[in-house]
């Protein structure tokens, strides 16, 4: 039996009353999502393993000590998530965006040490990404790491449509901006 994704309100029901059918089907739907998600923003496959656990206790002490608590789940779990992952970059990067400056230094040293260009790009992207404003960060995340569309963003940011596709713009475009000055 498989969990439907947009239609929420019976597993919600389900989850209250601790069904571990239901609970084991939630996590083989969800872990694989916020694994990507996790991962496009750390780059990091041990963390991002972790932080997958660390979602799921907070799902079940959730439901544990507030069962109504929780009216859409993948908004929840997103915006677990998306606390979790502030929350580990601010606390390992002294909360400042990543210092980009000798990433040049790197390029021209990458061939001296084996670090293929494509792992040079991937850490490039990823620093400049960090330097972005959280919500860019959480949206470029959300659409990149899941390809979730605008309206599903919409909804787990709890935005309109077109305020999603002026940060997804306001994002690209810093970000475009970011690569231009570093590479």
């Amino acid at each position: 039996m498989a969990i439907p994704d947009p239609d929420l309100s019976n597993i919600i029901t389900s989850t209250r009353q601790f069904d571990l059918t239901i609970l084991a089907q939630i996590f083989d739907v969800y872990s694989p999502k916020i694994y990507r998600y996790i991962l496009f923003r750390l780059g990091d496959e041990s963390k991002s393993q972790e932080l997958v656990t660390e979602v799921f206790n907070h799902l079940l002490h959730r439901l544990y000590q507030r069962p109504k608590s929780i009216d859409d789940l993948q908004t929840w779990l997103f915006e677990v998530i998306r606390k979790l992952v502030d929350q580990f970059l601010s606390e390992n990067n002294g909360g400042s965006p990543v210092d980009l400056s000798d990433m040049k230094i790197q390029r021209t040293t990458a061939r001296r040490v084996d670090l293929d260009e494509t792992t040079w790009l991937g850490l490039l992207v990823r620093g400049s990404i960090r330097r972005l404003m959280p919500d860019q960060q959480h949206l470029l995340a959300l659409r990149f790491a899941n390809r979730y569309g605008p309206d599903e963003i919409a909804r787990i940011m709890d935005k309109n449509i077109n305020d999603i596709k002026g940060l997804q713009l306001e994002a690209l475009v810093a970000l475009r901006c970011l690569l231009e000055r570093e590479a």
